[in-house]
């Protein structure tokens, strides 16, 4: 992973501007643009996409990244089946600061037509992470979904102003050599 921060305001790809959530800390830009390429990309599959946010804290330190990945795993598994769903985005950050054990950051991205509310969703997560690592999961406060659809800027641009706070650059990289602070889905995008 690049350790570039950029302050500012706006961060251009794939030939658009977006506006993100640099204050303070700045952002990283090549996990912005890797989260990014993920809701393009299910964007460029679906014309609806179902975007959630969430936190996972856990109860005590790990030295590498293994159970995120492993939540994810079967998370996903779970709701593909559940959903019958071809395709399941994700990103995740891991990030320690005062605590003494790290929490990730996650963001999740479903086919819309098939996935309009969070509540079955954010049960599911809750479950899975509480039953391999004894964790707690919590949303942000307020708004933990976005619909985006692939017409509708705005919706997009607001979603993407709200992950880009995955991508600070406070709280990252105290970790050992083996722990990643990044997590993604590959989904590619469709070609036209």
């Amino acid at each position: 992973m690049s350790a570039y921060i950029t302050h500012s305001q706006v961060i251009q790809h794939t030939g658009n501007t977006w506006f993100i959530n640099s204050r303070k800390s700045g952002i990283y830009t090549n996990m912005m643009k890797g989260m990014l390429d993920q809701v393009e990309a299910m964007l460029s599959h679906h014309n609806k996409v179902f975007l959630l946010r969430f936190d996972l804290h856990q109860p005590s330190y790990t030295d590498n990244s293994e159970h995120v990945s492993k939540f994810i795993n079967g998370f996903s598994q779970h709701i593909k089946k559940h959903y019958k769903l071809k395709r399941f985005g994700y990103a995740w950050v891991r990030e320690q600061e005062k605590a003494k054990q790290q929490h990730y950051h996650c963001f999740i991205l479903l086919d819309g037509n098939k996935v309009q509310e969070s509540g079955y969703i954010l049960k599911a997560a809750k479950k899975y992470w509480e039953l391999y690592f004894g964790g707690s999961l919590c949303w942000p406060s307020g708004r933990c979904y976005h619909r985006l659809t692939r017409d509708n800027h705005e919706a997009t641009q607001e979603a993407i102003y709200h992950i880009s706070y995955l991508a600070k650059g406070r709280g990252k990289g105290y970790k050992p050599a083996q722990a990643k602070n990044f997590g993604r889905s590959r989904i590619k995008k469709k070609i036209a």
